[in-house]
């Protein structure tokens, strides 16, 4: 136990170590991780165990963490308890309950938790009076006091019980199946309801805290357990006397709200409903105490919910009877509770005399929505800039009356369009004649339609072109006379940004009625939009723009240039804090329309440049150039960029975070441009070069400032996201950033590691297919101008015009197979630079053959590009540096297929000088990694072969060859090895001018 006592207080050091505000962030941070180091550890459990049941005068802060542990081990791994263990829990669980008389509530909720995992382990099997003896130690309770507490405990434990029988606490079904059949079989509740109700009955107007508990602990369970536990005349008069504003108790309720939302029989559940005389208290309540408002919100609360229940019982039982008298006696039911309903939905001064039913449903169903309707309004008192408790209540208060509406209008859609055209009529007539109008009108008037429109259907859309103009569709005609009225105009933050998006709301209406676009995208773009003078307004439609145009795309091409000379000053990123025109997230959502402005671009010139239209053609003239427009948008950011580092000092950072924030928003703005622009990266060569560009960005970032987690988790995600988005295509053109982020970020190289070993092979076969397709559409179009040529003779002028277009396009295509062999070779570079145990990974290791010879055959058939030739014998240099000595068959591959090559004029022909540089490294880098094996190679096979021609001067020229290379591979200084490097270049280029003279 000396033991036990020595571990509980360097737990104790620990545990205070993390709430103790002097200790640096990162030392807390690894405390933490040594508790949870020892909560994962087999015997941890029993330590606890000690601690809480054995222990004195245990640290709170200390107990809390030692009973996690024991309920942890309970719940994660019962299996590991042997029978003789468990039964020490439930002893020490049940002589606690029976004990303690003043413990701390956490102390009781864990208790509660440790005694449900133990009946879940044990109960009924090897536990079968869990229930009983725990009803024992209750029901020997000495006073009210030692009683009270003890069903306090009992209250947390069904609350405990209730989590655990939560779908989302056990993984199946069956699990919560069986506890509750466990429980019904062993009749538990049939012992504790009771008990519980008895003891409610003893504490009644001494502990209303208690009792509201003990409703509430009992409410948990009524929707499972039999419901005859409930609805006995004991129990429902209790409950109910808690019914009054002067005795409310929530808890009571609760139980009530669970005994009616129980599933039975809809005829059952219509007579309990009556038989429990709720109707009759209800209406009997005076509505005059503002101040019972917690009340008065329960009441509504269960008006709504029996109202909902004797509909939907209703609405099933008049299915299935013809029987007269019974059907009026149903519609007597709902009517007398949509009198109670309608009562709780008036204010409190209107006229409650009033009545709510007539004879006639029409009349009815009208008063009902004009107390929705004008219930809902705002009123001069709701503050629109700042909310409040008041605001917050309204604001649930106003949802739970338009769903009266969305209600009503599903059922009789026909008064409901009469009423709101009416309305709506009178607001439009009142704006054109100059009055003033009070902007909760033209609010209430824009939600309406809102919710008419979640409901109907989005077929009605269409009427206006199949029948005539006078027999519209009441969408259209609503919908048309919104957007062409003066609302756009209408200052209010309730009213502008809530027309913007009813304009966003109703896309699919603008696709059909095209002639609509143009005043709305001017109101859009203008004053009434996003160059509105109130923040709050221009900031909520730029939301809204963004969807209409992301959904009406294919008829804004007229738009354009408008759209674009709109948003481009709105894209400054200012660097001081209190001036930008869009906060930064909404400054994110401008970059996205300005995307999709550019989306469009490339969309309409693609649409003219395959079309013969000559009106089109003409239009190309001023054709919006995208590219052009993506690179001034980068400049842009690019300059911001610039600014901010400017402001960044290496030894104190930067003087605000804002700045930070602003480098983040930053990289989110190229972000989302380059997976826009993923498709294009690669094939446009304007677009290649900008992204270029943005690597350098990104790269300056990265390097500059470096401390900052914030920045580096966001270049972290642009790696991310540009690998996911172009694949491994992404690699040759970021590959700075890209590798960067893999040397030096553990995370990053997880992340990246899986979607390059994806996507590798598939990106590799991919350009292998077509770089060939290239080759055979390449030869293909030289042989058809071969026989052009062959014709010429005889149709001399339009073979000569026929030859011009074959030589373009097969100079196209041989450009296009070359950028293509470029960025494959960059990016195989790129990996085994950065990364050569992918090339060997059980996927891709099979393919490793077939991949090196395409390089080699490359470098036979690409002898007149530099670029590829030096990008390939890089390649082979690092291979070597990397695969020699590890790779079985590596070496003699080299030898046989790549060394040759070193020495081959045929090939590099009067280009050799131009990647001397190439050949000496990797001669250099043979020597440094099989010496013995590549001097042998050497004299034996190349000397014999390359020196052949030179007589007497062979030897010479073979020591000197071999005596630069021992140099190198014995000289450890390394300002002597660039010399000597640069001294076996010339060498080399002596001795191969040599060779192609002779």
């Amino acid at each position: 136990m000396e033991e036990f006592d020595h571990q509980l207080d360097e737990l104790k050091l620990l545990i205070l170590t993390t709430s103790n505000p002097n200790i640096k962030q990162e030392e807390q941070k690894d405390v933490v991780q040594l508790l949870e180091e020892f909560k994962n550890t087999t015997d941890s459990w029993k330590l606890a165990f000690y601690g809480v049941f054995y222990k004195k005068n245990v640290n709170s802060q200390l107990l809390i963490f030692l009973l996690s542990v024991l309920s942890e081990a309970l719940e994660k791994n019962p299996s590991q308890f042997s029978s003789d263990q468990l039964n020490e829990f439930k002893l020490e669980v049940m002589k606690w309950i029976n004990n303690s008389t003043n413990a701390p509530i956490f102390f009781k909720n864990k208790i509660a938790q440790l005694f449900i995992l133990l009946t879940k382990i044990e109960f009924p099997e090897r536990w079968p009076n869990a229930w009983t003896d725990l009803i024992t130690i209750i029901n020997q309770s000495e006073n009210n006091q030692q009683l009270f507490y003890r069903i306090d405990t009992l209250n947390r434990i069904l609350e405990s019980l209730d989590y655990y029988l939560s779908p989302y606490q056990i993984h199946s079904p069956n699990e919560v199946s069986k506890i509750k059949d466990d429980l019904r079989l062993n009749n538990v509740f049939e012992t504790i309801v009771p008990l519980i109700l008895s003891t409610i009955k003893l504490a009644k107007n001494e502990n209303e805290v208690f009792v509201n508990n003990c409703f509430r602990a009992i409410s948990l369970h009524i929707h499972w357990f039999e419901v005859s536990l409930v609805v006995d005349q004991d129990f429902i008069s209790e409950m109910s006397s808690y019914f009054s504003p002067q005795t409310f108790c929530e808890g009571a309720f609760m139980c009530l709200q669970e005994i009616i939302k129980k599933g039975m029989d809809p005829e059952a559940k219509i007579n309990l409903i009556e038989e429990l005389q709720i109707k009759e208290g209800i209406l009997a309540i005076e509505l005059t105490n503002e101040d019972d408002i917690d009340f008065y919100i329960w009441i509504s609360k269960i008006v709504g919910v029996i109202g909902l229940k004797i509909c939907e019982c209703s609405s099933k039982i008049l299915k299935n009877i013809n029987d007269a008298q019974m059907v009026e006696q149903i519609w007597s039911h709902l009517e007398g509770w949509l009198a109670v309903c309608f009562r709780f939905a008036l204010s409190i001064e209107q006229n409650q005399d009033k009545p709510i039913l007539t004879e006639s449903q029409q009349e009815y169903v009208s008063q009902v929505i004009e107390i929705v309707i004008t219930n809902s309004k705002f009123t001069d008192e709701y503050d629109f800039y700042n909310t409040d408790t008041y605001e917050q209540d309204f604001q649930q208060y106003r949802v739970e009356l338009l769903k009266i509406f969305r209600n009503i209008y599903r059922l009789w859609s026909s008064p409901v369009e009469n009423l709101y055209t009416n309305l709506l009529q009178s607001i439009m007539e009142a704006i054109n004649s100059g009055n003033q109008v009070h902007f909760s009108e033209v609010e209430i008037v824009l939600e309406l339609i809102y919710i008419i429109l979640d409901v109907i259907p989005v077929g009605d859309f269409e009427k206006k072109k199949s029948i005539q103009n006078e027999n519209e569709s009441f969408l259209y005609q609503v919908i048309s006379t919104i957007i062409t009225s003066p609302l756009s105009s209408f200052q209010h933050r309730s009213v502008t940004p809530k027309f913007f998006y009813l304009v966003s709301k109703v896309s699919r209406f603008f696709n059909l009625n095209t002639e609509f676009i143009p005043g709305v995208m001017k109101a859009f773009l203008d004053e009434r939009g996003l160059l509105n003078p109130d923040e709050y307004i221009r900031s909520e439609i730029c939301d809204s723009l963004l969807r209409f145009i992301t959904e009406t795309r294919y008829h804004l091409h007229p738009f354009i240039s408008d759209i674009f000379a709109s948003l481009a000053p709105l894209l400054e990123i200012s660097l001081q804090k209190d001036s930008t025109f869009f906060s930064l997230d909404k400054q994110l959502v401008i970059f996205e329309i300005t995307g999709c402005v550019l989306d469009l671009s490339f969309l309409k010139r693609i649409k003219i440049r395959n079309t013969t239209d000559q009106t089109n053609q003409n239009q190309q003239e001023v054709l919006l150039e995208p590219e052009e427009v993506f690179l001034q948008i980068i400049n842009l950011i690019g300059s911001s960029i610039t600014k901010i580092l400017a402001q960044y000092s290496p030894n104190n950072g930067f003087s605000e975070p804002y700045f930070i924030t602003l480098l983040g928003h930053c990289i989110s703005s190229i972000t989302s441009f380059v997976k826009r622009f993923s498709t294009s990266i690669q094939k446009n060569e304007k677009i290649v070069e900008i992204s270029n560009g943005i690597s350098d960005l990104i790269w300056q970032i990265a390097t500059t400032v470096v401390e900052s987690s914030e920045i580096r988790q966001r270049i972290i995600d642009f790696c991310h996201r540009i690998v996911i988005s172009l694949g491994l295509n992404a690699i040759p053109i970021f590959s700075k950033v890209i590798w960067k982020m893999f040397e030096t970020s553990e995370e990053f190289k997880s992340r990246l590691l899986p979607i390059l070993d994806e996507f590798f092979i598939e990106i590799v076969n991919k350009i292998s297919q077509k770089i060939q397709f290239l080759s055979q559409k390449w030869e293909s179009e030289l042989q058809q101008e071969i026989q052009h040529k062959e014709d010429e003779k005889l149709q001399s002028n339009i073979n000569s015009i026929e030859n011009l277009k074959l030589a373009v396009k097969r100079s196209e295509t041989r450009r296009e197979q070359v950028l293509i062999k470029q960025s494959y070779h960059s990016f195989l570079l790129s990996v085994i630079k950065n990364c050569p145990e992918l090339f060997l990974t059980d996927k891709n290791s099979s393919h490793l053959e077939e991949i090196l010879f395409a390089i080699i055959n490359d470098l036979n058939s690409e002898s007149e590009n530099n670029q590829i030739l030096m990008t390939c014998f890089n390649f082979f240099d690092y291979s070597i540096s990397q695969w020699v000595g590890t790779v079985n068959g590596y070496q003699n591959f080299l030898f046989q297929n790549v060394v040759p090559l070193l020495f081959d004029f045929s090939v590099f022909q009067d280009k050799n000088h131009l990647i001397l540089g190439e050949l000496t490294q990797i001669q250099f880098t043979l020597i440094k990694k099989c010496p013995n094996d590549f001097l042998d190679h050497l004299k034996s096979v190349v000397f014999p072969a390359l020196l052949s021609n030179f007589g007497d001067e062979t030897d010479l020229f073979a020591n000197q060859y071999l005596n630069y290379l021992n140099s190198f591979l014995q000289e450890k200084n390394q300002k002597q090895i660039a010399i000597l490097k640069r001294e076996f270049k010339e060498f080399l280029q002596n001795l191969f001018t040599k060779i192609s003279q002779k």
